[in-house]
């Protein structure tokens, strides 16, 4: 008997077998298999169903599919049969069901309508899968990620991933969201072409970021690297980026690391080592000045004694003019070279700017060239200014006689002009690192030309004390102008272009009370006569003898000795014999701090004068209210050892 598959029965056979196969399938498959009517009884329900939820057939078959619904879903099953109503399918919906042991489970399932031969909707078959684990793994997988997002968040830079591709193009596969603030790009923009981010590098650094990114990828070595970059507003940052490359499968190479802004470090950096070099050469200048103010002293000192000596009509008067104005400048390059240290406040009074600048007019105009015109803008009712008036009309000198050399041989204009201003933080950003003072109201000069104007780079070293723009032997120049600026807790704003005039800007601290007038430290000696003795204490013989040579033209009697140690031998002999003592401060053996205090120990009611070629200020810091009588500032003369002794004689 042959097989004919068209016959009856064997198609009866053929859909009995697919039916069996069905049924195998559906009974053996891990997956839920349910139908349910289109009001949500349960009709069927295979064993992947009694897996999955616990139930089995004959628990669930009669009842409610939403036994297996926690009480928060039962609103689920309406909108289900609703849509289900209408002929759709609800494919992969991931919810939450409820087994029999009252566990919870994730599950992802599907629903589709089941229909007659005529296409009428009879009920719903539903497949579904058990997603506990893969729900586990995703929650743990953004559990991580959020806790990796809020780390990053905290680190103060960009956490990346830096892909080259074999044919030469870049990208960000990830980085975190700081690189909004770092690159001023979104980790989208640059999760496939990293060219917005090469865009705002520094024109001057890009050369080098790509090839230390080439060689970093030719030999796997890890990359690093400090470089700059420019945003369109004209800012610049700099960045530092440390990373770890490794070859990928398709032959390019990808980076991980990290990019921090390092512009504020850079520029403490910046200050420290501007603060530095200040400290060094301050250092420096002031040892030298220190034994050059006591060369200095025999000088001034001789010259006042002959002075003396000499009738006025002599004609070695006019000699000594000379000799005095010579070794009065050489004192004024001493502070200079004190205040490049910025401590060369010496007499420290308070000042009317405005009339500081109209006093100097007369040497401003004389100091400039010709061709130059001078004028000023003075803001009225200046409030006045702590400060030493010679060193500001030092500074004021220096910057105009600059402005002249640099409007050269043409015609220009210089151009004086005071104010006051409120200093904020913000505005501090545009201040000179190592001459940037607290927020606060000053009293601004500024000075102005519109001559040749400097480059950056030029800008970047006019400060420095061995460099400059012209012939060589003009002393400390910008240097001390800084230092001045520092030494009175101000600050110094400098603005300048090639071809465009340059612009200083100097800050200084309001004071409260009104301006003194300013006097000069040379002053004529007035008639005086002294008695008793004096010891004089100094290690350098030019000055303990030009010292003794004027206190005994003053009437004194005078005992020397060349240092601390020689000095407490004469005056142990007898501690009250001395009316008055000149000790020097910086000594060896016995330095002046401590030969002072063996003598006050002695005799508490000794009047010492100290001396010094230091300034002020850093000489009697230490003898605050140890009962100093005076100082005298090296180099003197003998008006001005007249004036300090009449302070501390007054009944002599």
């Amino acid at each position: 008997m042959s097989f004919n598959p068209g016959a009856p029965d064997s198609r009866a056979n053929a859909r009995a077998i697919n039916e069996s196969l069905l049924a195998a399938i559906v009974a053996s498959t891990e997956d839920a298999i349910i139908s349910k009517t289109l009001d949500g009884v349960v009709t069927s329900w295979n064993g992947g169903a009694e897996k999955i939820f616990g139930y089995t057939a004959a628990e669930m078959i009669g009842q409610p599919i939403t036994r297996l619904f926690p009480v928060d879903r039962f609103g689920e099953e309406s909108s289900i049969l609703d849509r289900l109503r209408r002929g759709e399918t609800v494919k992969h919906f991931d919810t939450v069901r409820i087994r029999k042991d009252g566990s919870l489970i994730d599950v992802s399932v599907t629903i589709s309508p089941i229909r007659d031969a005529s296409g009428n909707i009879l009920g719903a078959s539903k497949i579904a899968r058990d997603i506990t684990s893969r729900k586990k793994v995703e929650h743990d997988r953004d559990e991580l990620n959020a806790r990796f997002a809020k780390l990053s968040s905290m680190v103060p830079g960009v956490i990346y991933q830096f892909k080259m591709r074999a044919d030469g193009t870049s990208c960000f596969p990830y980085s975190s969201e700081a690189i909004r603030e770092i690159y001023r790009v979104s980790p989208e923009q640059v999760m496939d072409d990293a060219s917005a981010v090469f865009a705002v590098l520094h024109p001057e650094d890009r050369d080098s970021v790509a090839a230390s990114i080439k060689q970093s990828a030719e030999t796997l070595q890890p990359w690093q690297m400090e470089y700059r970059v420019r945003f369109p507003d004209g800012s610049i940052h700099w960045l530092r980026g440390e990373s770890t490359p490794e070859r990928t499968a398709d032959g390019g190479t990808i980076w991980h690391g990290f990019i921090s802004d390092i512009t504020e470090s850079r520029r403490l950096e910046t200050k420290l080592v501007e603060s530095a070099k200040l400290e060094s050469l301050g250092v420096l200048a002031g040892g030298i000045a220190h034994d050059f103010n006591n060369l200095l002293t025999g000088i001034l000192g001789n010259a006042s004694l002959a002075r003396q000596e000499l009738p006025p009509a002599s004609l070695g008067q006019p000699m000594l003019d000379q000799i005095e104005t010579a070794a009065r400048r050489a004192a004024d390059l001493c502070k200079q070279m004190l205040a490049y240290s910025g401590k060369g406040r010496f007499v420290v009074q308070r000042l009317d700017l405005n009339k500081l600048v109209e006093d100097t007019t007369h040497l401003l105009q004389i100091s400039i060239a010709k061709n130059c015109v001078l004028r000023f803008n003075l803001a009225a009712n200046l409030p006045a200014i702590k400060a030493d008036a010679t060193q500001l009309r030092q500074v004021i000198m220096n910057l105009v006689i600059n402005g002249s050399e640099a409007i050269g041989n043409r015609s220009g204009v210089l151009a004086l002009t005071t104010g006051v201003a409120r200093v904020d933080s913000e505005y501090l950003k545009g201040f000179r690192p190592d001459a940037s003072p607290v927020p606060g109201d000053y009293v601004f000069i500024e000075v102005s030309d519109n001559g040749c104007g400097m480059d950056s780079a030029t800008l970047a070293k006019i400060f420095d004390p061995f460099f400059t723009t012209k012939f060589t032997g003009r002393g400390l120049g910008l240097a001390a102008v800084l230092g001045i600026v520092r030494g009175h807790k101000g600050g110094l704003k400098v603005y300048s272009e090639p071809g465009k005039g340059t612009t200083f800007k100097l800050f200084f601290p309001v004071a409260g009370g009104k301006p003194q007038d300013s006097f000069s430290p040379f002053q004529d000696a007035a008639p005086f006569q002294g008695s008793g003795t004096v010891l004089v204490v100094d290690d350098e013989e030019t000055v303990r003898t030009v010292a003794a040579r004027m206190l005994e033209r003053l009437g004194f009697s005078v005992v020397m000795a060349n240092d601390g140690r020689e000095g407490m031998e004469r005056f142990r002999t007898d501690p009250t014999r001395f009316t008055l003592v000149l000790l020097d401060l910086t000594m060896p053996h016995l330095d002046g701090e401590e030969t002072f205090r063996q003598m006050r120990m002695l005799n508490p009611t000794v009047r010492v004068i100290l001396t010094s070629g230091f300034n002020q200020q850093e000489a009697i810091n230490r003898f605050t209210g140890k009962g100093l009588a005076g100082f005298i500032q090296k180099p003197f003369e003998l008006a001005s050892l007249i004036q300090v002794i009449r302070s501390v004689l007054p009944h002599n």
